[in-house]
């Protein structure tokens, strides 16, 4: 008898289970959790393995630490490690310049200033639009023959108005320039969001006790969407690990323009060797890399109070 009952509490319970609700649950949370176990934790961790390994005809074959060894050589003597890993570092600056300006930006949007619409229309257009045809259209306007900035100079009285992506070190200018240009839109909309949703009150005291647009920016904007500011500040410093199309499709890499993602990605589209050896490099950055962008992040949280209004 109790084994019967036990039986039909173990039916009654599978029933429960599989209810519409449930499978519908479990149908949604397969691919996510297939792709995170296969995307994330097996390529990262073949990534891992490989920096253990060197290529040969007959495939990887177990090398050792031999590759973290002529790691920390090219880090010491290899000149063309060292543009890589300062191109790289390069961007978290721009990105720095790009969020600065995004924050005067949006402040200039959010205080409704003269041409701050069409202002608007002018800073959130590059946001969504891909970035090939962003840089498609880069390319076009600084054309050494056609370009409406190479005609603007040339009536302007410049006989040679300078080739922007055919040299150094103006190739790596010409890049820094587009990623500001592209970047400061998504920037914008995220930090016109968080001010949009200070409450004028707040903002209405502070005319009142005679609070200047200066003063107000920096003592009650900024402080009231810090959450916000160092979020964008957290991804401005993780460009040094991500940014390899702006100079693929700007420059191909010539021109010592190359980055880190993109040495990784130009050697995995390659196959074979070289893979184990960036696989090094990029884990080693990323091991170093990682926590200094977890304790900045620490010290930003810690500088304003998270305040809901």
């Amino acid at each position: 008898m109790l084994g019967k009952a036990n039986e039909k509490e173990t039916s009654k319970k599978k029933k429960k289970f599989f209810t519409k609700r449930n499978v519908f649950i479990v149908c949604m949370l397969a691919y996510p959790v297939c792709q995170f176990l296969i995307m994330w934790i097996f390529v990262n961790i073949d990534s891992v393995l490989m920096t253990f390994k060197i290529w040969t005809p007959a495939g990887f074959e177990w090398q050792g630490l031999n590759n973290y060894r002529m790691l920390f050589d090219s880090l010491a003597y290899d000149k063309v490690t060292q543009t890589v890993i300062l191109n790289s570092l390069s961007y978290a600056a721009v990105n720095l310049v790009i969020l600065a300006l995004s924050v005067f930006a949006s402040f200039f949007i959010y205080k409704k200033v003269p041409l701050s619409k069409a202002f608007r229309v002018i800073f959130y257009l590059p946001s969504i639009l891909p970035l090939v045809i962003l840089a498609f259209a880069f390319t076009m306007a600084l054309d050494p023959l056609y370009g409406v900035v190479t005609a603007l100079l040339k009536w302007a009285g410049v006989e040679n108005p300078p080739v922007w992506f055919g040299g150094e070190p103006i190739a790596q200018y010409s890049i820094w320039v587009f990623c500001i240009w592209a970047g400061l839109g998504y920037n914008i909309i995220l930090l016109s969001s968080a001010i949009s949703r200070i409450p004028k009150d707040v903002v209405d005291y502070g005319k009142l006790e005679g609070v200047g647009y200066m003063r107000e920016l920096f003592s009650l904007v900024i402080p009231l969407v810090w959450p916000t500011f160092t979020t964008i500040t957290v991804m401005a410093l993780m460009a040094p690990f991500s940014v390899y199309l702006q100079p693929m499709f700007l420059t191909k890499g010539m021109h010592n323009t190359k980055t880190i993602s993109f040495k990784i990605f130009e050697v995995t589209q390659g196959g074979g060797s070289g893979m184990e050896y960036w696989a090094t490099f990029g884990l080693f950055l990323s091991l170093i890399g990682a926590p200094i962008i977890l304790l900045i992040r620490k010290l930003m949280e810690r500088c304003f109070k998270d305040v809901d209004f």
